[in-house]
């Protein structure tokens, strides 16, 4: 039967020791760098206290602002030609004077950065299912750092902007790797593990921090840029993902990484770990015949493949549109900024160990529907309050309603990711990753002006609709709850309305690990027997 056993079944038998859970903290780490560098615009890009002065006004302090002038681009009835900022902290709206007629700058940077994050999205997907997973991540890595380094010495807006633009490649290149590479090592019962590490919450912590200590923008990039490539040494340690060893024919690797995650985790190497590695590579030769390299084509291939991918793509643009809506807009909530950043982070926190429990007990399509349901309940409830909230509370019922609409979509970001790497198989995984984290880049780029807390009505209103969408949609997808993970397309799948593959039973979930089932050819005996 050792034809028939999977990957998963390899990685069943290495555990889940200390060796793998370091293989995730290398792996996932990067995260927080990239969390650090995305958000950093809420923060550098923070408009000060500024009133219109004359020439001959010097070296106002704050006291002496003139609050009839305060923030008005005209001064005496002309327009303003000298502006006087309260440099408490040295943004680039007081760096380079983007208020009045560059007021759009700040915004236009964000979006700017999106359309990086889009193409390194684009890019790393193919990137790393051409050249490795490994390789790829740490590539950007670099990439990311010294692009940082280079934007702290910026000497104009517009520089400024074009390396904001090739930050956001590397922060895109980053995102679209680290979960999958992640999930490759991980058996089933784990797998949701990886969607609840507070990875990106310790970079959004640092930045905070950094924004603090460091009130310069000049001087956050720099500290972005170096305290990053620490994470270099994990290149040693780090190895090539199994999965994508094995369906590149190079077998050989694929069996001594196997050996060597044995013997970190004080076990024995799998003795039919050969024979299950070569079974893959024959599936692939069977699959795709003699091609070798897949593109973003591949995941519109049949029906099955171009559904989840349009629906997970419309997730992920919906998810990013509400997330970074709200992350770039906390200034405009009242209150100290870095108070209300940690709040709306440390907020993300309850809601991990709740999703994790979901998981695994509901499956990932009630889970992904739960919370898609409490977010649009949510911005409902800000349109309700809008129009029947006595207006003393209105703000703050509002202001609550927001960040509990943003905690609850992005608990449903961490469930979307465990339940679209069940979904994919290996040859695409990363592409369909890439794709996803495109469609979230243009939610990105939108969110400076959907997200609009000046425009309660608008943003709402397109709040609610969109995660409702995101709610039925839910519906249309297959649960993946104890399947193992595919390597190979072994399709294609005529019947793309079939939403039930499959529920395993815990007899069948105990087949699965056992290693008994293979590929989609063999899931439809699930419906009528436990084999």
């Amino acid at each position: 039967m050792d034809s028939q056993l999977t990957i998963d079944d390899i990685l069943v038998d290495i555990g889940c020791g200390k060796a793998l859970w370091i293989l995730q903290f290398l792996i996932n780490s990067p995260m927080a760098a990239s969390s650090w560098s995305m958000l950093q615009m809420a923060f550098a890009g923070k408009v000060p206290n500024w009133e219109c002065v004359s020439n001959e006004t010097k070296n106002f302090s704050q006291s002496d602002f003139n609050v009839s002038r305060f923030k008005q681009c005209f001064l005496e009835g002309a327009p303003c030609q000298r502006f006087q900022f309260d440099n408490s902290a040295l943004t680039v709206v007081n760096q380079w004077s983007l208020v009045c007629d560059l007021s759009w700058v700040p915004a236009t940077v964000i979006s700017i950065q999106m359309a990086g994050v889009l193409l390194g999205n684009m890019v790393s997907g193919h990137l790393s299912d051409q050249f490795g997973r490994k390789r790829t991540l740490y590539g950007f890595l670099v990439w990311h750092s010294l692009c940082n380094v280079v934007a702290a010495f910026s000497v104009s807006w517009q520089m400024f902007a074009v390396c904001r633009f090739f930050i956001g490649t590397g922060i895109g290149g980053i995102l679209s790797i680290v979960f999958p590479y992640s999930m490759e090592f991980l058996p089933p019962k784990w797998r949701p593990v990886v969607a609840v590490l507070p990875i990106w919450m310790v970079g959004v912590f640092a930045l905070t921090a950094t924004a603090y200590l460091l009130p310069n923008w000049s001087h956050m990039h720099i500290a972005i840029g170096l305290v990053p490539l620490a994470l270099l040494l994990g290149w040693v340690y780090l190895p090539e993902s199994i999965r994508w060893l094995a369906v590149h024919d190079r077998d050989r690797e694929a069996i001594d990484i196997i050996d060597t995650l044995s013997e970190r985790n004080g076990k024995l190497p799998p003795s039919n770990a050969r024979s299950v590695i070569e079974n893959v590579a024959r599936e692939k030769q069977k699959s795709d015949g003699k091609k070798h390299t897949y593109t973003y084509l591949d995941l519109f291939s049949d029906l099955y493949l171009a559904k989840i991918t349009l629906i997970l793509c419309f997730f992920w643009f919906v998810m990013s549109l509400v997330t970074y809506g709200v992350g770039f807009a906390v200034s405009s909530f009242s209150g100290n900024l870095y108070l209300n950043y940690l709040i709306i982070t440390l907020l993300d926190i309850p809601a991990l160990p709740p999703t994790l429990w979901a998981l695994n007990r509901f499956g990932r399509r009630w889970s992904v529907i739960g919370l898609f349901a409490i977010s649009t309940v949510c911005a409902g409830g800000c349109l309700v309050a809008i129009f029947a909230a006595p207006v003393e509370s209105r703000d703050t019922l509002i202001k609550w309603l927001t960040i509990l609409c943003k905690v609850t979509i992005n608990a449903g970001w961490d469930a979307v990711q465990t339940w679209q790497s069940e979904l994919y198989p290996t040859v695409v995984r990363n592409l369909g990753y890439g794709a996803s984290n495109t469609a979230a880049r243009v939610g990105g780029i939108a969110a400076p002006f959907v997200i609009n807390l000046d425009h309660l009505m608008m943003t709402f209103s397109i709040t609610t609709s969109v995660t409702f969408v995101c709610l039925a949609l839910c519906f249309t997808l297959p649960e993946t709850l104890n399947r193992p993970l595919e390597d190979n397309i072994l399709r294609p799948m005529s019947d793309s309305s079939d939403t039930s593959l499959p529920v395993a039973d815990d007899t069948v979930s105990e087949e699965h690990l056992n290693g008994n089932i293979q590929g989609h050819s063999q899931r439809e005996q699930l419906k009528s027997s436990p084999i």
